[in-house]
C-alpha cells in the first residue's frame, strides 16, 4: 500500500505556480509530479499512467493548452480526475468547454482555487473530492 494520499500531475508553464501548488498540497500527503507544458504532461501521464489520481492543468500554455491536453487524455483518464485552472477571466470559450465536458474550471487567485487546495482529499471511492 502506498504511503501518499494522491498523486497529482500539475501542468503549468509558470514554475512559481507549480512550486506554490506543491507547497500547498504536499503537507497533506499528496505527491506532486510537475510538467511545464501540455506536451510534457502527455509524456508524464504515459509514464505514470494509472498512478495519477488528479491532473491539475493551466489552460493557457505555449506548448499545448489545457483544453487540448484534456482532449488528448479524455479516453485514458479512467478514474483520474481532470481540473482546469486559468487566470484569464475574459475568454468565454474555456468556460464553455469546461461546462460541456464536465471539467471543473478554477480561477487562479480566487477563493475557489484556495478552497480547492484546502479541501483536497482522496475519499474511499478513490475520487478526489473538493
Amino acid at each position: 500500500m502506498s504511503s501518499y494520499v494522491a498523486k497529482i500531475l500539475v501542468v503549468d508553464d509558470d514554475e512559481t505556480t507549480r512550486r506554490l501548488i506543491r507547497a500547498l498540497v504536499a503537507p497533506g500527503g499528496h505527491v506532486v509530479v510537475e510538467a511545464d507544458s501540455g506536451r510534457r504532461a502527455l509524456e508524464c501521464f504515459s509514464c505514470e499512467g494509472d498512478g495519477i489520481d488528479l491532473v491539475l492543468s493551466d489552460v493557457d500554455m505555449p506548448d499545448g493548452d489545457g483544453l487540448a491536453l484534456h482532449e488528448a487524455l479524455a479516453d485514458r483518464l479512467g478514474s483520474c480526475q481532470f481540473v482546469l485552472m486559468t487566470g484569464n477571466r475574459t475568454d468565454d470559450s474555456r468556460f464553455d468547454y469546461a461546462h460541456r465536458n464536465g471539467v471543473p474550471l478554477l480561477m487562479k487567485g480566487s477563493h475557489s482555487l484556495r478552497g480547492f487546495f484546502i479541501d483536497l482529499r482522496l475519499n474511499g471511492a478513490g475520487q478526489v473530492s473538493y
